[in-house]
């Protein structure tokens, strides 16, 4: 008694082709090339919000400092108001000397971190693009 073996696929369902196949691939691929842009555009949107906010609050922190130092410019114009001469000229720049320097350098620390903050940013959205494009 010979038993011939069953067809892999019942007559009703044909095989798959390989270009079926392929263009399945093609089709889950293009879908998750356009998910991956997405994101890549939602963090470019991201990232230009977080640098608006950083050139903002770098805005407001440089105004604020500069706010300080006219108020110690003043206080000390006022507390030397009775010595007043020409060493008041000189006393107002060597006090305006320290919190000049020191908010230099803050605004300087503040610019690396938004400097790099904004490099990784860019570097997450390439990483994003060069996905998508695979």
């Amino acid at each position: 008694m010979h038993h011939s073996l069953p067809p892999s696929f019942p007559p009703s369902q044909p095989a798959p082709s390989r270009e079926a196949d392929g263009a399945r691939k093609r089709y889950v691929s293009d879908q998750e090339a356009a998910q991956s842009r997405g994101k890549a555009s939602a963090l470019q949107q991201q990232q230009r919000a977080l640098e608006d906010d950083l050139r903002r609050r770098k805005e407001l922190m440089a105004a604020e400092m500069e706010a300080k130092k006219l108020e110690l410019a003043l206080e000390l114009q006022d507390n030397t108001a009775c010595d007043a001469g020409p060493d008041l000229t000189l006393a107002v720049q060597k006090a305006q000397a320290p919190a000049q320097l020191a908010a230099w350098a803050a605004e300087q620390e503040h610019q690396a971190v938004v400097d790099q903050a904004a490099q990784e940013e860019r570097a997450a959205a390439e990483r994003l693009r060069l996905e998508a494009d695979k």
